[in-house]
C-alpha cells in the first residue's frame, strides 16, 4: 500500500460518499423508501462506479484485466462494508436518535477502513 493509493482511494471514496448521500436522501425523502432500504440501494448503485474508478485510477489496472473476476471480488468486499454501514446506521439512528444522513456519513467513514483493506488485500492484490 502506498500513500498515493490510499489518498486516491480516499478521494474515490469521498466521491462515492457524496453520491451515496444524494441517492439515499432522494430515495428516502422524495420517494418515501425506508432509510435502511434506501441505504442498501444507494450503496450498491455507487459501488460499480467506485470499483471502476479504483480499478483504473487508484490501482492503475487496465479495464479488461480480470474485470468480471475483480468485480465479483469487489462486490464481496462491499457486502462486508454494507453490513457494517447498515448496522451502524440503524444503531445510530434508532438508538441514539441521530439524523439518518449524519448516521450514514459516520457509518460510511467507519466502513471505509474495512473497504480499503478488503480492496487492497482481496481485490487488487498485485498492486
Amino acid at each position: 500500500m502506498t500513500k498515493t493509493q490510499f489518498a486516491k482511494f480516499a478521494i474515490a471514496g469521498l466521491i462515492f460518499a457524496v453520491v451515496n448521500i444524494l441517492i439515499l436522501s432522494a430515495l428516502t425523502d422524495f420517494l418515501g423508501i425506508y432509510y435502511i432500504l434506501s441505504s442498501i440501494i444507494a450503496f450498491f448503485l455507487g459501488s460499480t462506479g467506485n470499483f471502476l474508478l479504483n480499478k483504473k485510477w487508484t490501482f492503475k489496472e487496465r479495464m479488461r484485466h480480470d474485470l468480471l473476476a475483480k468485480y465479483i471480488k469487489a462486490m464481496s468486499v462491499n457486502i462486508t462494508a454494507v453490513v457494517i454501514t447498515i448496522a451502524l446506521l440503524f444503531i445510530l439512528t434508532e438508538f441514539l436518535n441521530i439524523y439518518y444522513l449524519i448516521s450514514q456519513t459516520i457509518a460510511m467513514a467507519v466502513a471505509f477502513v474495512a473497504n480499503f483493506i478488503g480492496n487492497k488485500k482481496i481485490v487488487f492484490v498485485s498492486q
